[in-house]
């Protein structure tokens, strides 16, 4: 037991992970099935007591992967990264934190990350060059998969308007965290959330060394942060509007626990749910 102990917390890098290979894809597929079979579940009126554990257990997932993650970076010093300064990393500290507290602007933000990041990290798999079994591979999906469907299932779950003003608050954490944490890569000399050196082929930047390519690489990562929350945003929005008023009919129309919907996005819910009626029973009227 304690040989197993040491090997799936080794220090010596054996394996690059490779992204696409059919390991990888297997797991993709089963996190897009689990999304979509959790949107699925939202759907029948019986199953919101379900969902309501699923989140739990969504976020006790996910914050397990990132404890893991800060005590093995900090006991054995490797990997350079122990402090939770990553988009994705912010976004798990923060949705767990508005589960207790609910801060609009900071939950926002933190389910429009943890949307994005969460389904990109498992799509795009970035774990320490380790061969599983070990820690930080466990670790790394657990957290990443945990984000994702905890950001879906506080969507699914929450009745709260997902509407311009929720982009607004949510880019505003956005650019705050980004330059916390730029200002921190440049005391430290560190590369958070890559804003000094880019995630991509940087063969150009090195060679050139010049400060303009260096502020134009930073600028570009911090127009891809901003484009990734809109985009989240934009399919937040469709989750809310398509699988929510089923909610909004069960609640019979109560104002929000946190009361920050709009009279007209309940207008508009309730004719959404006049529709799905009516298409009910036009169907159920065809031979």
């Amino acid at each position: 037991m304690s040989d197993f102990f040491y090997y799936v917390n080794r220090k010596d890098y054996d394996q690059i992970y490779n992204s696409l290979s059919p390991e990888h894809i297997l797991i993709f597929v089963l996190f897009v099935l689990g999304f979509i079979g959790l949107i699925r579940l939202s759907k029948r009126q019986r199953n919101l007591r379900l969902l309501k554990r699923l989140e739990k257990i969504s976020l006790t997932v996910m914050a397990a992967g990132q404890i893991t993650y800060f005590i093995w970076f900090s006991y054995f010093q490797q990997g350079g990264d122990k402090w939770p300064l990553y988009a994705c990393r912010i976004a798990c500290i923060l949705l767990f934190f508005t589960y207790f507290v609910h801060w609009m602007p900071l939950e926002e933000y933190s389910i429009y990350t943890a949307l994005y990041g969460g389904i990109s990290s498992v799509f795009w798999s970035t774990p320490k060059p380790f061969a599983f079994p070990h820690v930080t591979r466990i670790a790394f999906f657990a957290t990443h998969i945990g984000l994702a469907y905890s950001a879906l299932l506080r969507i699914l779950l929450h009745d709260e308007e997902i509407d311009r003003r929720s982009l607004k608050a949510a880019q505003k954490v956005n650019f705050a965290m980004i330059g916390i944490v730029l200002v921190l890569d440049i005391i430290f000399d560190w590369n958070y959330m890559f804003l000094m050196t880019p995630q991509l082929p940087t063969g150009y930047l090195q060679r050139s060394g010049s400060l303009p390519a260096q502020i134009a690489a930073t600028v570009f990562v911090v127009f891809v942060y901003v484009f990734a929350v809109f985009a989240a945003w934009v399919f937040a929005v469709f989750l809310q509007v398509y699988f929510s008023p089923k909610h909004w009919k069960e609640q019979d129309m109560r104002p929000s626990v946190r009361q920050s919907s709009k009279p007209e996005f309940i207008r508009r819910l309730t004719g959404r749910v006049k529709e799905i009626e009516t298409e009910r029973k036009e169907q159920g009227d065809k031979p």
